[in-house]
């Protein structure tokens, strides 16, 4: 009876023992499930922080669009410098009158337009000078004789601009189609010649001397 009794008591222990370590490896491997799931979410969460980083550095804050591609600083600059010189187009200064590479240059500094023939006879050389805000001066020169030139001037205002005070003998007045005109010179070769025109007061300088005629077809064409 009593050896009955002790293996029962045994085998009780034995399956007590049994139950104990199930449920302690069930409990283990349950933690660790747990632990390996957290970590799996914490691994997600941080993946998606960075994702979320690298899509706000690639946009512009507050707009929700992706910036423009910055273009290359130095073909701004050389685009920028092309502009100017060919808005400028400024050559050289004589006193204070600067040479310029076209009448639209010289409309620009003076500050008004003017029309005036490419060449004169066999003074085909023109160039073209400004003051700014004030006058544009277009000198002819003869290339078989540079000592030679007429320039024709132009400026706001009424004074004489021709720049020329020879007390000459010859001292004409004349009209051509409304515009008053006065002549200076000899011999009916005249150095200079001044009329007024709206707002504008021009002038034709000669060093040679032209004709009536000749003085009368360039105002013509000077505007």
């Amino acid at each position: 009876m009593n050896r009955v009794v002790l293996q029962a008591f045994f085998v009780s222990a034995l399956f007590s023992m049994f139950l104990f370590i199930s449920c302690g490896t069930t409990k283990t491997v349950t933690d660790t499930h747990t632990t390996d799931t957290s970590k799996e979410a914490e691994e997600a969460t941080v993946s998606s922080q960075e994702e979320k980083t690298d899509t706000s550095a690639a946009t512009t804050p507050g707009s929700g669009k992706e910036e423009n591609t910055i273009s290359n600083p130095t073909t701004i600059i050389e685009d920028k410098k092309a502009e100017v010189a060919e808005e400028e187009e400024f050559v050289s200064t004589e006193g204070q009158l600067t040479k310029v590479n076209s009448l639209k240059n010289a409309t620009q500094a003076a500050g008004f337009s003017m029309e005036a023939p490419e060449e004169i006879s066999t003074y085909t050389n023109r160039t073209v000078m400004v003051e700014k805000g004030y006058l544009i001066h277009l000198k002819y020169e003869d290339p078989s004789s540079t000592d030679n030139n007429i320039s024709i001037k132009k400026a706001f205002g009424s004074i004489d601009i021709s720049e020329d005070n020879t007390n000459y003998p010859d001292v004409v007045n004349m009209n051509d189609i409304g515009t008053q005109i006065v002549l200076k010179g000899r011999n009916g070769s005249y150095k200079t010649a001044s009329w007024l025109s709206g707002d504008y007061t021009f002038c034709i300088n000669s060093t040679e001397g032209l004709s009536q005629s000749e003085i009368i077809s360039i105002i013509r064409n000077t505007n």
